[in-house]
């Protein structure tokens, strides 16, 4: 509980010392293991010192109710550490009206009855990647789930028909995403600034615009490569684009035709450069954090297949008393109650960001601290997720505790809360049900010799150190669902 409310301090929590480049260094080596570290010695308000600002860490119920029951008036988004990931026109970095208006036209392709339709898209990206394994191989579970999801969002987000153009923009956005993950962008972009390393990587890609109009020459290295790739992404959404305006509304379902018709309350519609920032979000949002969190689902699963009274025995039951010998109906995965809490279980466990951040746009006392306007406070799901009072023997992996019970949102935190919780999350819980039912019914596996996982920074996300090798033993029963009616 946060201390009581007549202890006023002016000052900022304590916290560690170092400087900041040693706490950016602890940060990349140990993501989660910072947190939880500070918070055993400073306790559930504590202070570091990484970025230009000082961040101050929350980690008490109280603290994160006050901070995402707050307005985006009070709470402005304080995301400058991945701006070299998005436009400057997503969502994420808008703050109060202005917020508002983008979150209300964003939110129409993510409503279920849309998110259903979807989710035969997911169905045929997880059996197309399933046919390609083979008996014997090993795989990197991240890499295998990476590579559908982004399938799912070039067919479901882009809406992408032409089969070339689709190839080709898997390769470059795979290419991309896999660069851009790379520890050290993420640790530059801490020190330096999002936005300042974002600039740099828009005038490279200006640059390689220049250069590929006067010869086709390949680039030699991986950062004049990402320059090489990220043109061609333009080029190949502009033609997109160029396409999606001249159909009629609701001619096309995929999220790229619907903002391309929708209008703000003033009549005005969504530019090209608008529009592709927001797409460029969805990417990020919805590939990357769906594949990690899959990814460790399939660590944890893997440890008791030989147990018969196991958790992955318990979920493959769950899946054959709901499709019997059919295939994987993405209609019916909502009812996969055990599946959905071994998500949420892995969720608790494995956080892909261990803090949510933002800044605050006016004077607040928080816990025993008055904050000075300008403040950044960051609610902390690896805190929040690994309270003994909350969450018994935390270390555990015991997907039993979301069984029939429904957390409160301020003590599990995946997708953040508040008025800037995630708006992919539906298209995001309902993908990977899908995709990992898909998965389980039709693929058995185990760890492979080489598997050393651990946590470490992907990107500004954090992910498993190795991308989970493991070692495909069987693939069997295969069937393919029909196409949606």
């Amino acid at each position: 509980m946060s201390a009581p409310r007549h202890h006023v301090h002016r000052h900022l929590p304590a916290g560690p010392r170092a400087p900041r480049l040693r706490q950016l260094q602890w940060l990349a080596e140990d993501p989660h293991g910072l947190y939880r570290r500070n918070y055993a010695e400073f306790g559930p308000m504590f202070t570091l010192q990484i970025m230009a600002d000082p961040w101050v860490v929350l980690g008490d119920a109280d603290l994160v109710r006050e901070v995402f029951r707050g307005t985006s008036d009070d709470f402005h988004s304080d995301a400058d550490g991945i701006k070299f990931l998005l436009g400057p026109e997503a969502l994420l970095f808008m703050d109060g009206a202005q917020h508002r208006a983008e979150r209300k036209v964003m939110q129409p392709p993510f409503k279920k009855t849309r998110v259903d339709e979807y989710a035969y898209g997911m169905q045929r990206s997880a059996s197309d990647a399933i046919d390609e394994l083979t008996t014997g191989s090993v795989v990197a579970a991240q890499h295998f789930f990476a590579d559908i999801t982004l399938r799912t969002i070039i067919e479901c987000v882009f809406g992408i028909q032409d089969e070339a153009r689709r190839t080709r923009l898997h390769e470059l956005f795979g290419f991309s995403m896999r660069t851009m993950q790379k520890p050290a962008v993420g640790a530059l972009s801490m020190a330096v600034g999002g936005a300042r390393v974002r600039a740099a990587i828009n005038m490279g890609t200006q640059l390689s615009g220049a250069r590929y109009g006067k010869a086709q020459r390949p680039a030699r290295t991986t950062l004049g490569q990402l320059f090489d790739a990220r043109r061609e992404v333009l080029d190949i959404l502009a033609i997109e684009l160029e396409a999606a305006r001249k159909t009629q509304p609701g001619e096309r379902l995929d999220v790229l035709a619907e903002l391309v018709h929708t209008r703000y309350e003033d009549g005005r519609g969504m530019s090209d450069s608008a529009i592709l920032d927001e797409l460029n979000m969805l990417l990020i949002g919805g590939h990357d954090t769906s594949a990690i969190t899959m990814s460790w689902v399939l660590y944890y699963l893997a440890q008791d297949l030989s147990d018969k009274g196991g958790v992955t025995e318990r979920v493959r039951r769950e899946l054959e008393d709901a499709f019997g010998d059919a295939p994987v109906d993405p209609a019916k995965v909502h009812q996969l109650t055990y599946l959905q809490a071994v998500i949420d279980e892995v969720s608790r466990l494995r956080p892909v960001a261990n803090a949510v951040s933002r800044r605050l746009t006016r004077p607040m006392q928080l816990g025993e601290f008055a904050l000075p306007a300008g403040t950044v406070v960051l609610p902390s799901p690896t805190i929040m997720h690994y309270r003994e009072d909350i969450w018994p023997d935390p270390e555990r992996f015991d997907p039993e505790r979301f069984l029939g019970t429904r957390p409160s949102p301020f003590h599990f935190l995946p997708f953040g809360g508040g008025s800037r919780a995630c708006l992919g999350r539906p298209f995001a819980a309902t993908q990977m049900r899908v995709v990992l039912a898909e998965v389980l019914r039709h693929v058995d596996f185990a760890r492979a010799a080489t598997c050393a996982t651990k946590d470490a920074m992907n990107g500004v996300l954090i992910g498993p150190s190795d991308g989970v090798p493991l070692e495909v033993l069987r693939v069997h029963g295969r069937k393919r669902v029909s196409q949606a009616a």
